[in-house]
Parts: structure tokens; sequence; C-alpha cells
């Protein structure tokens, strides 16, 4: 898959639902790394465990990626 044209809307609200419901700037930056073409043969086939990064957006990209 090329991951360089998926693309991701993301509607939040305000942080009424505690912080594991935001999407942190820190996910957004490594979502963008691992769209890297670097990257693309280190996800294949992978198991990836996503912990304490908000509402899971690093792991469903990994997941897009072939994780």
């Amino acid at each position: 898959r090329d991951q360089s044209k998926t693309k991701v809307k993301l509607y939040e609200v305000a942080l009424t639902h505690g912080v594991g419901a935001k999407v942190w700037r820190a996910a957004e930056i490594l979502c963008e790394e691992i769209a890297l073409p670097d990257w693309s043969g280190l996800l294949q086939g992978k198991t990836v465990l996503e912990l304490g990064a908000g509402c899971g957006l690093c792991g469903l990209y990994a997941a897009h990626g072939g994780a």
C-alpha cells in the first residue's frame, strides 16, 4: 500500500472525555514518520502494541501499513 496517499480526518471534541480521547501532536508526528519509505518493510507482519498514545491513531496507522 502507498501510505503517502493515506489521509485521516480527525474530529475532536473538548477534553470532556478525558485525555484518552485526544489525538496528541506526537501521534501525528509518529504517523508521518512511519509513512516514510524507510518504515515500509519494518512494519510488515509485525505485532504492534500501542500504550498511552491517546485514541490509538498510531496503532491504526501501523495496521494499515501491514503490521
